[in-house]
C-alpha cells in the first residue's frame, strides 16, 4: 500500500492515521438509479438525513472559518446553508424523486443543473459566477457525496483505498 499526503482545511484538531476510501477521481459522477415504489419514501428520508448532515458540517466549517479567518470570510457559507433550507428547491428535489422514482443524488443533480442553466443566462458576469458557485455547492453539499456518505456505500467509478495521515 502506498502512502499519500493530502492537505486541506481540517474541521477539528488532532492527528488521524487510517484508511481512506476514495469514491471517485477528480471528476464527480452521479448515476441515475431507478427505485422500486416501496423505496421512494426511504430515499426521501435519506435525502433529508444527508441535508441535515451537510448543515452540521457546514456550520462547523463556518465556525472554524470565522475563528481562523474572521467573520468577513466566513459569510460565504451562509449562501450554502440557505440553499439547504430553501423549501421550494427541496420540494422540487423530493417531488422529482417521487415522480421519477430516482435516487436522491440524481434528483439533486437535475435540480442543480436547472439552476446552473438559469444562472448561465444572466448577463452580469459577477452575478452569473456567484450563482453558479452556489448551485455547484448545492450539488456537492446537499446530495451527491452526502447521500453516499450516509449509506457508506462506494459510488461507481474510481475506488481506491490509501493509508493517510491527517493533522491540523
Amino acid at each position: 500500500m502506498k502512502d499519500e499526503r493530502w492537505s486541506g482545511l481540517g474541521v477539528s484538531d488532532g492527528v488521524v492515521v487510517g484508511r481512506v476510501l476514495r469514491l471517485h477521481g477528480g471528476t464527480r459522477q452521479v448515476y441515475r438509479a431507478t427505485l422500486a415504489e416501496t423505496d421512494v419514501e426511504r430515499e426521501i428520508r435519506r435525502l433529508r438525513a444527508a441535508i441535515n448532515l451537510s448543515r452540521g458540517q457546514l456550520l462547523g466549517i463556518k465556525a472554524r472559518a470565522e475563528k481562523e479567518l474572521g467573520a468577513d470570510h466566513a459569510y460565504i457559507f451562509d449562501a450554502h446553508l440557505l440553499m439547504l433550507d430553501d423549501r421550494k428547491l427541496l420540494d422540487e428535489v423530493e417531488n422529482f424523486i417521487r415522480s421519477e422514482r430516482v435516487n436522491a443524488e440524481w434528483a439533486v443533480k437535475v435540480a442543480a443543473d436547472r439552476i446552473l442553466a438559469i444562472y448561465a443566462e444572466i448577463k452580469d458576469d459577477y452575478l452569473r459566477e456567484r450563482g453558479s458557485d452556489n448551485a455547484a455547492g448545492l450539488s456537492r453539499d446537499a446530495g451527491r457525496d452526502r447521500c453516499r456518505a450516509r449509506n457508506q456505500t462506494p459510488a461507481r467509478g474510481d475506488q481506491s483505498i490509501a493509508r493517510t495521515v491527517a493533522w491540523d
